[in-house]
C-alpha cells in the first residue's frame, strides 16, 4: 500500500528526511529527460490525513512535528506527491520523491513549487514536477498539482556512478 511504501520514503534517514533531496546537477550536465512533462493534473482529493493516520505512519508523524517550518512544508508536500501518485491509477507503487534532484524548489510561504523532481517506483525512476500548498498551520493540503514525466533512471544512475 501506498502508505508503508511512504514509511520507508519518510523515516528512512534522519538527514535525508531533513533535506529530500539530490544533489542538485550540474549546470554543465543538464537533464533534458525531467523537461519530458505530462499533463498538468489537479488533484481532486488529498490524501496527506489518510497517510499519516495510518499506524505504520506513527514515527513520520512524530518526526514531521519536530522539523522546521520550511522542512516540515517540504517533506509534508513529498508525503502527497507519493501518495497523488500512487493514487493515480497508473500503476506506479512510489517510494521516494526527490524534489530538488535537479532544479531548487522554490518557497513561498506555505506553498512549494518543485519544477525538477524525480520519484522512484519499483527500480524505476521518472520525472516530476508538483506545486503544493498547505494550511497555514502546515497540517492539511489545500492545493496540488503535478505532472508525471519520463523515464529517467539511466540519467540518475549515471549521475550516481559520478558521485
Amino acid at each position: 500500500s501506498v502508505p508503508d511504501q511512504a514509511v520507508s520514503a519518510v523515516t528512512a534517514d534522519a538527514d535525508e528526511m531533513a533535506e529530500g533531496t539530490a544533489p542538485p546537477a550540474s549546470s554543465a550536465e543538464p537533464d533534458v529527460a525531467t523537461l519530458e512533462l505530462g499533463a498538468l493534473r489537479s488533484a481532486k482529493r488529498f490524501y496527506l490525513k489518510a497517510m499519516l493516520s495510518v499506524p505504520s505512519m506513527a514515527r513520520a508523524r512524530a518526526m514531521l512535528e519536530t522539523l522546521p517550518p520550511e522542512k516540515r512544508l517540504a517533506q509534508t508536500c513529498n508525503i502527497e506527491a507519493l501518495a497523488q501518485i500512487g493514487n493515480a491509477g497508473e500503476g506506479f507503487a512510489p517510494d521516494i520523491v526527490m524534489a530538488e534532484a535537479y532544479a531548487r524548489s522554490e518557497m513561498t510561504g506555505t506553498r512549494v513549487a518543485a519544477s525538477g523532481a524525480i520519484f522512484r517506483s519499483g527500480e524505476r525512476w521518472y520525472g516530476l514536477a508538483f506545486d503544493c500548498t498547505l494550511s497555514d498551520d502546515l497540517q492539511s493540503v489545500t492545493a496540488f498539482s503535478y505532472r508525471l514525466g519520463a523515464d529517467v533512471t539511466d540519467a540518475v544512475l549515471a549521475r550516481l556512478s559520478k558521485t
